[in-house]
């Protein structure tokens, strides 16, 4: 009996299979990280832009750095959108026939800072969850221009989160590529 659970747990142990720990590349320099980013962009000048403009994503050297800090700057800006629908739908003169469409865009921009929270940074499905995001706007956009709804101080904003969204989309799309999906480490996160 000893003899066979020796065994056993011999060839278990041998056949286990073995991850071995790969490096994360990094760039360069920082700037070389972000052109090799922003190669997943649309519009790559405009992705470089953005980049630089946030010291956090500026001075990242590897897609790790990147990717998480331009999640969180698309985080705040989420927030910062669902805050200002939230503003004008409680403001006294806001036009009660709109306050639903307020509603349904402050929801959208609030359940975007959630999709664009660097938790789960590296599985599968956070380019989905990203994209998520991109449909909530959509979603907004959509029911405001249904509702003939022009508050001029909703454009700037929302062109901002798109810009964000670009960007973070282009960065997570590169370390799934860069990764296949995986962490370098094999886990589900990088």
């Amino acid at each position: 009996m000893c003899e066979a659970l020796a065994i056993f747990f011999t060839l278990n142990f041998h056949f286990l299979p073995q991850t071995t720990a790969v490096r994360v590349p990094t760039a360069s320099s920082p700037s070389e990280l972000i052109e090799q980013v922003c190669k997943k962009s649309n519009d790559s000048n405009l992705c470089a832009q953005v980049l630089q403009s946030y010291p956090e994503a500026s001075s990242a050297t590897d897609i790790k750095s990147l990717a998480k800090a331009v999640l969180e700057i698309a985080n705040k800006q989420s927030t910062t959108v669902g805050n200002l629908f939230t503003e004008l739908r409680n403001n006294g003169t806001t036009n009660p026939s709109i306050k639903p469409s307020l509603d349904l865009c402050a929801s959208q921009y609030n359940d975007a800072a959630v999709f664009f929270s660097p938790v789960g940074l590296g599985n599968v499905a956070k380019s989905l969850e990203v994209h998520s995001a991109l449909d909530g706007s959509e979603g907004c956009q959509t029911e405001l221009a249904a509702k003939g709804v022009n508050i001029e101080s909703i454009a700037p904003e929302i062109q901002k989160w798109k810009e964000l969204y670009e960007v973070s989309s282009s960065a997570i799309l590169y370390a799934e590529d860069l990764f296949g999906g995986k962490a370098a480490d094999g886990q589900d996160e990088f």
